[in-house]
This record gives structure tokens, C-alpha cells and sequence, in this order.
């Protein structure tokens, strides 16, 4: 979460929505054996993060936290240095996923379910979904 987030106006939403977000880390880390916190060693590698925090991002979106998350990355881009912006693209749902879920999941809910065993990468990967 932006530090700076009280003090360059954040969203409220958004901040709601971001923290849905981080507590759906914390309810995925807590089910199980303690083991599994061992997964979190997996953040040193990008491909993993990605999914790490799409996924948790895919909790927050079936939780209607979807318009709130979408004003919270439009925000955040306008305020993280310009080298920073790709990484967060990459490893968040942009805007424009965000939308695509939203629209995909209106009328399957179950889409949740199955996107958090194959998290979606991509635009495409989102649409494409059968």
C-alpha cells in the first residue's frame, strides 16, 4: 500500500478496496500449516509475486471491491515514479482488467473460483476464458 496515500488524497474507496486486498494475504497465509508461510519466499521471484497479489486482488474483486480497486490503480499511477509503473502493471490487475473481470463475473461468479487456481496474466487471458 502507498504510504503516501493519506497525504496525496487517495481515494477513500480505494484504500477500503486495498485493504481488502492485503487482509485477503493474511486469510491466505492463515489456512493451513504454518509451512505455507513458506511461500512467502516465492516473492523474490516475479512471475510468483504476480500471482501472489493477482490473486489476492481476485479476493477483493469477488468481495465488490472491484470499482474501488479500479480508483485506487488509476490513483496510484499517477503517483509512483515512472520506473515503478510497469512493475505494478505487472504485478496487479490494471484498470482495464479489472473492467474485464467485472464484466466476465457478472454473470459467472464461478470464474472467481477458477481464476484463482489459474490466475489470469493478461488482458487476454481474462477474455479468453471458456
Amino acid at each position: 500500500m502507498n504510504p503516501e496515500w493519506r497525504t496525496k488524497g487517495a481515494p477513500i474507496d480505494g484504500v477500503r478496496s486495498i485493504l481488502a486486498h492485503e487482509l485477503a494475504h493474511i486469510e491466505d497465509l492463515s489456512h493451513g500449516q504454518r509451512v505455507r508461510l513458506l511461500r512467502l519466499t516465492g516473492l523474490l521471484f516475479k512471475g510468483w509475486r504476480a500471482r501472489f497479489e493477482r490473486r489476492a486482488d481476485l479476493t477483493a474483486l469477488a468481495r465488490d471491491y472491484g470499482p474501488g480497486l479500479k480508483t485506487y490503480r488509476l490513483w496510484l499511477y499517477d503517483h509512483v515514479p515512472a520506473g515503478a509503473l510497469e512493475e505494478k502493471r505487472r504485478d496487479y490487475f490494471t484498470p482495464e482488467e479489472i473492467d474485464a473481470i467485472l464484466a466476465a463475473t457478472a454473470s459467472r461468479r464461478d470464474l472467481f473460483d477458477y481464476w484463482r487456481q489459474h490466475v489470469p496474466m493478461t488482458l487476454t487471458d481474462i477474455q479468453t476464458v471458456r
